[in-house]
């Protein structure tokens, strides 16, 4: 094995896992240059990579995790779609650089009124507060707000000089209360949680 090829054991869980939870492991003293390797061996995989001062993070996600995640992202664009706030969905684009020290890419990312560089806001579906810190990744890139969904609940942190505040409502989009994305979603079913959000907010 070279010097830049990374170990992989157990990084996609035993064949029996359970497929309702998370399979994670964290390596040490992983190089750019390894993390750059690995980039073909993981594509299509669906394992998710988050690297933060030679630490690699490899999740691959439960089954209900694409389920979690489009049904947040889309009760955020109803949402903002019906206030009539101006913005742009941008997925997960590749986010750091070698000169970070940091990359990832977010479950689902937003520009508000106007396409940027770097997103304002991002979300991420996450199973529990394990593995590598996703604040100070987010800090090191300097997004403005990171959403944060774990265990039924989604949490709203704002950057501040000091590193990321957790808030009541964000203050980018105070129009959307977290508390009525958090019920729709724990609603469990998509197609109804969306129609009935778009039909409250148009009765506001």
């Amino acid at each position: 094995m070279s010097s830049d090829q990374i170990p992989l054991l157990g990084a996609s869980g035993a064949p029996d896992a359970d497929p309702d939870q998370d399979k994670l492991i964290v390596l040490p003293n992983v190089s750019w240059r390894q993390l750059e390797s690995l980039d073909p061996l993981m594509a299509g995989t669906g394992a998710r990579l988050t690297y933060l001062d030679g630490y690699l993070e490899i999740r691959t996600p439960a089954q209900n995790y694409e389920d979690l995640r489009s049904t947040l992202a889309l009760l955020i664009e109803t949402h903002l779609q019906e206030t009539g706030r101006r913005f742009y969905a941008r997925g997960g684009p590749r986010l750091g650089s070698q000169a970070t020290r940091a990359r990832k890419e977010p479950d689902e990312s937003y520009d508000l009124d106007a396409p940027k560089e770097i997103p304002d806001l991002v979300l991420e579906v996450l199973p529990e507060d394990v593995g590598i810190d996703k604040l100070e990744f987010y800090h090191r890139i300097q997004i403005p707000e990171v959403w944060i969904w774990r265990q039924k609940r989604l949490t709203i942190y704002h950057l501040r000089a000091t590193g990321y505040e957790p808030v009541e409502y964000s203050e980018l989009v105070p129009e959307v209360d977290p508390k009525v994305l958090e019920w729709y979603v724990n609603l469990g079913d998509q197609h109804d949680g969306v129609t009935l959000l778009a039909q409250q907010v148009r009765n506001l």
